[in-house]
């Protein structure tokens, strides 16, 4: 149990905001847990004889316990993000990360487009990737819509235009490869560039 709650852990999506000491498969008694079943079973005795400074001095300890699992999560955290950027320039820092695929994209998408003036729309069935997506291609005129269609319809077009297509996604190109086919809407376009997981399009 103990080395469990000691464990190191990699960043993810919700290091930020959730206490995830010992949240690991079959382990269920977190450091979170055990401190909730005790403010249970020593708050309500605790409070009945010695009142709310009971109370109080029992929370500043649960979180003082919490903040020491967490101070050292932080510290091996920093160690490990030392060690994977450390010496590289911030410009590369991105190819190494959990981004890489988003970051290799975006830089490949860039080299076809315009300086300026294009707009993009990025098209994805999966919210979080259309949303990193349309992240690393800023500040470009970027459309991406979350929760709803993927493409907006063609008359929202004009030639021109470019079109991410980001798997996955429920766009598809037609076996003639000059138009893409979505919700019962055929674009005319261009193949621009091909990437892994990636197509580029231009709007004819």
């Amino acid at each position: 149990m103990w080395r469990a709650w000691l464990a190191p852990q990699p960043w993810n999506q919700g290091s930020i905001n959730v206490h995830g000491a010992g949240a690991q498969p079959g382990q269920h008694l977190t450091p979170v847990v055990l401190l909730g079943v005790l403010t249970l079973l020593l708050g309500l005795p605790g409070y009945w004889r010695w009142g709310s400074r009971f109370l109080l001095a029992w929370m500043l300890v649960a979180w003082l316990l919490l903040d020491l699992v967490w101070q050292r999560q932080l510290l091996w955290r920093g160690q490990d993000t030392r060690e994977q950027f450390a010496g590289l320039p911030a410009a590369d820092r991105p190819a190494q990360g959990d981004d890489s695929f988003f970051w290799a994209v975006s830089q490949k998408a860039k080299a076809q487009l315009p300086a300026a003036g294009a707009r993009v729309f990025v098209a994805s069935a999966n919210d979080f990737i259309g949303m990193r997506m349309a992240y690393y291609l800023y500040p470009l005129n970027v459309y991406w819509r979350r929760g709803g269609p993927e493409l907006p319809g063609p008359s929202q077009f004009r030639t021109g235009d470019y079109i991410l297509l980001v798997e996955p996604t429920a766009v598809r190109p037609l076996s003639s490869g000059g138009r893409l086919r979505y919700a019962g809407e055929t674009w005319l376009v261009r193949p621009v560039a091909r990437m892994a997981d990636a197509s580029l399009y231009q709007v004819r």
